[in-house]
C-alpha cells in the first residue's frame, strides 16, 4: 500500500464472482510514519490479511455466506453489510480471491483460522470511484 499511487488500478467485486479492475481516485488516510495495531487475520487455507480495527469487512456466519451462488448481487448485499475488522471472530467467514488457470480469478468464502494483533507503520485507505458512486448514487432532475 505504501507505493499505491492515486490512479493506479486495484480489483474490486464484479459480476459474476469475478473482479474487476478500479482506479483509486484519493487516499482517505496517508500516513506512512504513524505506529498503528493492526488485526492479522488468517483463513484456514493460510491466506492472511493486515488491517486497522476500524476497517470495514464483509464477514459473517460462513453457512449464510456460503448459501446459495456466489454472484455479484451477494457479494454487494455483504459488502453493503461489513463491519468494523475488531468484530471479526475465529470461524467467521470472510471472502477470499483465488487465482484460477486461464479463467482470472474467483471470490470464494473462507473461515477465519487465526485472529492476531500487533503494531505496524503506516495507514493507508483509498478510495475508488466504484464506492462513490454505491455510496452517493446519482439521481436524475428529469420529471
Amino acid at each position: 500500500m505504501d507505493r499505491l499511487e492515486v490512479g493506479e488500478l486495484v480489483l474490486v467485486p464484479a459480476s459474476g464472482n469475478s473482479l474487476k479492475f478500479e482506479r483509486v481516485e484519493m487516499f482517505y488516510h496517508r500516513k506512512p510514519d504513524e505506529n498503528t495495531l493492526f488485526f492479522q487475520i488468517e483463513t484456514e487455507s493460510g491466506k492472511q490479511l493486515s488491517l486497522t480495527p476500524l476497517h470495514l469487512l464483509p464477514f459473517g456466519n460462513c453457512s449464510e455466506m456460503e448459501y446459495g451462488e456466489l454472484d455479484s448481487d451477494k457479494i454487494e448485499r455483504w459488502l453493503q453489510k461489513s463491519r468494523f475488522a475488531h468484530k471479526a471472530r475465529v470461524d467467521d467467514c470472510v471472502f477470499t480471491v483465488t487465482q484460477q488457470r486461464n479463467k482470472g480469478v474467483k471470490v470464494n468464502v473462507e473461515r477465519i483460522r487465526k485472529i492476531g494483533r500487533r503494531y505496524s507503520r503506516g495507514i493507508y485507505r483509498q478510495l475508488k470511484i466504484y464506492f462513490i458512486f454505491k455510496i452517493f448514487p446519482f439521481k436524475s432532475n428529469d420529471r
